[in-house]
Protein backbone atom coordinates (compact mmCIF):
# COMPACT_ATOMS: atom_id res chain seq x y z
CA UNK A 1 0.00 0.00 0.00
CA UNK A 2 1.73 3.87 -0.69
CA UNK A 3 2.66 5.43 2.31
CA UNK A 4 4.36 1.67 3.52
CA UNK A 5 7.97 1.36 4.18
CA UNK A 6 9.90 -1.36 3.94
CA UNK A 7 13.08 -2.19 6.10
CA UNK A 8 16.21 -3.62 4.25
CA UNK A 9 19.15 -5.10 6.19
CA UNK A 10 22.16 -4.90 4.50
CA UNK A 11 26.17 -6.49 5.41
CA UNK A 12 28.20 -3.70 5.34
CA UNK A 13 32.15 -4.94 6.38
CA UNK A 14 33.65 -1.79 6.41
CA UNK A 15 31.40 -0.02 8.65
CA UNK A 16 33.39 1.48 11.45
CA UNK A 17 33.96 -1.18 14.22
CA UNK A 18 35.63 0.75 16.83
CA UNK A 19 35.25 -0.57 20.82
CA UNK A 20 37.25 -0.12 24.45
CA UNK A 21 38.46 -2.61 26.26
CA UNK A 22 39.91 -5.67 24.21
CA UNK A 23 41.72 -8.31 25.05
CA UNK A 24 45.61 -7.63 23.52
CA UNK A 25 46.82 -10.50 20.98
CA UNK A 26 47.24 -13.79 21.98
CA UNK A 27 50.42 -13.89 19.45
CA UNK A 28 51.80 -10.79 21.63
CA UNK A 29 51.23 -8.28 18.86
CA UNK A 30 50.63 -5.15 19.36
CA UNK A 31 48.98 -1.99 17.12
CA UNK A 32 48.84 1.65 17.43
CA UNK A 33 46.70 3.11 15.44
CA UNK A 34 47.26 7.10 15.85
CA UNK A 35 44.41 9.14 16.24
CA UNK A 36 41.78 6.82 15.51
CA UNK A 37 38.61 7.05 17.91
CA UNK A 38 38.53 3.56 19.77
CA UNK A 39 40.34 0.13 19.75
CA UNK A 40 39.66 -2.20 16.61
CA UNK A 41 40.82 -5.97 16.30
CA UNK A 42 42.40 -7.00 12.76
CA UNK A 43 42.05 -10.45 11.24
CA UNK A 44 45.21 -11.18 12.53
CA UNK A 45 43.92 -10.96 16.15
CA UNK A 46 46.14 -7.77 16.47
CA UNK A 47 44.22 -5.10 18.81
CA UNK A 48 44.75 -1.77 18.11
CA UNK A 49 45.02 1.12 20.25
CA UNK A 50 44.07 4.29 19.85
CA UNK A 51 46.89 6.88 20.40
CA UNK A 52 46.61 11.21 20.60
CA UNK A 53 49.48 13.56 19.25
CA UNK A 54 49.60 13.48 23.20
CA UNK A 55 50.67 9.78 23.27
CA UNK A 56 49.43 7.45 25.76
CA UNK A 57 50.96 5.30 28.95
CA UNK A 58 54.35 3.71 27.49
CA UNK A 59 54.11 5.59 24.39
CA UNK A 60 55.81 9.11 23.88
CA UNK A 61 55.18 11.41 20.75
CA UNK A 62 56.33 14.72 19.63
CA UNK A 63 53.52 15.43 16.43
CA UNK A 64 51.47 18.90 15.66
CA UNK A 65 48.21 17.21 15.65
CA UNK A 66 46.68 14.07 14.44
CA UNK A 67 43.72 13.86 11.63
CA UNK A 68 40.63 11.88 11.20
CA UNK A 69 38.49 10.48 8.43
CA UNK A 70 35.67 7.87 8.00
CA UNK A 71 37.90 4.67 7.31
CA UNK A 72 35.41 3.47 4.06
CA UNK A 73 37.52 6.87 2.40
CA UNK A 74 40.36 4.66 2.38
CA UNK A 75 41.26 1.80 -0.02
CA UNK A 76 44.99 0.12 -0.72
CA UNK A 77 47.38 -1.89 1.35
CA UNK A 78 46.90 -3.82 4.47
CA UNK A 79 44.28 -2.46 6.60
CA UNK A 80 43.31 0.70 5.50
CA UNK A 81 41.04 1.48 8.07
CA UNK A 82 44.40 2.14 9.97
CA UNK A 83 45.43 4.75 7.55
CA UNK A 84 41.85 6.73 8.18
CA UNK A 85 43.64 8.30 11.18
CA UNK A 86 46.54 9.45 12.36
CA UNK A 87 49.68 12.16 13.26
CA UNK A 88 50.84 15.16 11.29
CA UNK A 89 53.97 17.04 11.87
CA UNK A 90 55.76 13.78 13.87
CA UNK A 91 59.07 14.12 14.45
CA UNK A 92 59.72 10.97 16.77
CA UNK A 93 57.78 7.94 18.80
CA UNK A 94 59.25 5.83 21.66
CA UNK A 95 56.93 2.64 22.59
CA UNK A 96 57.92 0.75 25.75
CA UNK A 97 58.23 -2.90 24.38
CA UNK A 98 59.36 -5.86 26.15
CA UNK A 99 63.42 -7.32 25.06
CA UNK A 100 63.26 -9.21 21.74
CA UNK A 101 63.16 -9.32 18.23
CA UNK A 102 60.43 -7.58 16.22
CA UNK A 103 58.90 -7.20 13.05
CA UNK A 104 57.52 -3.38 12.79
CA UNK A 105 54.80 -2.29 10.47
CA UNK A 106 54.42 1.28 9.63
CA UNK A 107 51.58 2.79 8.23
CA UNK A 108 50.75 5.61 6.18
CA UNK A 109 48.58 7.58 3.98
CA UNK A 110 48.18 11.04 2.38
CA UNK A 111 45.20 12.86 4.08
CA UNK A 112 45.18 16.27 2.47
CA UNK A 113 45.23 17.58 -1.36
CA UNK A 114 49.35 17.63 -1.24
CA UNK A 115 50.42 16.55 -4.64
CA UNK A 116 53.46 14.36 -5.44
CA UNK A 117 56.76 15.83 -3.76
CA UNK A 118 54.85 18.08 -1.76
CA UNK A 119 55.38 15.77 1.96
CA UNK A 120 58.85 14.32 1.80
CA UNK A 121 60.43 12.77 4.70
CA UNK A 122 62.68 10.12 5.68
CA UNK A 123 61.96 7.65 9.00
CA UNK A 124 64.61 6.22 11.42
CA UNK A 125 64.08 3.21 13.25
CA UNK A 126 66.05 2.25 16.17
CA UNK A 127 68.18 5.06 15.07
CA UNK A 128 69.33 3.41 11.59
CA UNK A 129 67.63 5.18 8.45
CA UNK A 130 64.89 3.08 6.97
CA UNK A 131 63.01 5.18 4.72
CA UNK A 132 64.92 7.76 2.51
CA UNK A 133 62.60 10.86 0.58
CA UNK A 134 59.34 8.74 1.31
CA UNK A 135 56.72 10.56 -1.07
CA UNK A 136 53.35 8.80 0.32
CA UNK A 137 51.17 10.13 -2.07
CA UNK A 138 53.55 9.04 -4.68
CA UNK A 139 54.37 5.97 -2.99
CA UNK A 140 50.62 4.54 -2.59
CA UNK A 141 49.47 6.06 -5.87
CA UNK A 142 46.71 8.59 -4.25
CA UNK A 143 45.63 10.51 -1.61
CA UNK A 144 43.64 8.48 0.77
CA UNK A 145 45.25 5.23 -0.48
CA UNK A 146 46.83 2.85 2.41
CA UNK A 147 50.99 2.29 2.38
CA UNK A 148 52.96 -0.23 4.86
CA UNK A 149 55.73 -0.76 4.95
CA UNK A 150 57.89 -3.66 7.10
CA UNK A 151 60.92 -4.62 8.51
CA UNK A 152 62.41 -7.54 9.76
CA UNK A 153 64.20 -8.79 12.54
CA UNK A 154 64.33 -4.93 14.65
CA UNK A 155 65.96 -5.36 18.04
CA UNK A 156 64.27 -4.15 20.94
CA UNK A 157 66.00 -3.33 23.98
CA UNK A 158 63.66 -1.97 26.62
CA UNK A 159 61.75 0.78 23.51
CA UNK A 160 60.72 1.02 19.99
CA UNK A 161 62.14 4.45 18.58
CA UNK A 162 61.20 5.90 15.48
CA UNK A 163 62.22 9.49 14.14
CA UNK A 164 61.10 11.70 11.67
CA UNK A 165 63.27 14.21 9.38
CA UNK A 166 60.72 16.30 7.37
CA UNK A 167 62.01 17.32 3.97
CA UNK A 168 59.18 19.26 1.98
CA UNK A 169 55.71 19.08 4.31
CA UNK A 170 54.74 17.76 7.62
CA UNK A 171 55.87 14.41 8.24
CA UNK A 172 52.84 11.35 8.62
CA UNK A 173 52.06 8.19 10.53
CA UNK A 174 48.79 6.61 10.48
CA UNK A 175 50.04 3.31 12.54
CA UNK A 176 52.60 1.30 13.89
CA UNK A 177 52.27 -2.30 14.77
CA UNK A 178 54.41 -4.51 16.88
CA UNK A 179 55.24 -8.17 15.75
CA UNK A 180 57.21 -10.41 17.88
CA UNK A 181 59.15 -13.43 16.24
CA UNK A 182 58.49 -16.57 17.29
CA UNK A 183 60.94 -18.89 18.44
Amino acid sequence: PAGRQRLVSTNMPDMEMWTFGGQPAENGSQGFNFGAPGERRSDRGTLWKPISETGAEGVTVNATGDFRQHAMLLEGEDLPWVAASGLRGITSLAVTAPAGTYTVKLYFAEPEKAGVGERVFDVSLQGKPVLRDLDVRLAAGGRNLALSRQFENVAVENSLELSFVAKKGEPVLCGLELIPKQP
